[in-house]
């Protein structure tokens, strides 16, 4: 999906979505890699954001 500042770290971080409609949060390190994901919400909570961009 993208990349940004999503935890609050001060990190950028990466969002995606699977094909069930899951989000996903991959923290970032602060070192050019990605944590292990996480799941960070549902299609419903996805639809209302994108529907920002």
């Amino acid at each position: 999906m993208g990349a940004g500042h999503v935890d609050g770290d001060g990190r950028a971080d990466l969002v995606s979505r699977d094909t069930t409609d899951v989000l996903w949060l991959n923290a970032g390190t602060g070192k050019g890699t990605f944590r292990n994901r996480v799941r960070s919400g549902e299609a419903g909570y996805w639809k209302s954001w994108a529907s920002l961009a």
